[in-house]
């Protein structure tokens, strides 16, 4: 039904890795269309730059 090949998905089953294209197409076939969209509706940041300080930020060592 997805049109990806059944040696990816047993390889995606024994290794978890599988391509986002073929991800994408299972998740629609298994009828996760909705939450695919969703999840990919709305950016989290405004700018390649607003996530470059937030993970500056997040990797700064704190003092104890």
């Amino acid at each position: 039904m997805s049109g990806v090949p059944t040696s990816t998905i047993q390889h995606f089953e024994l290794k978890h890795s599988i391509s986002l294209e073929s991800f994408v197409k299972l998740a629609k076939a298994l009828g996760y269309s909705e939450e695919i969209i969703q999840l990919l509706a709305e950016p989290k940041y405004d700018t390649m730059e607003e996530l470059l300080e937030i993970n500056k930020n997040s990797l700064r060592k704190r003092g104890v």
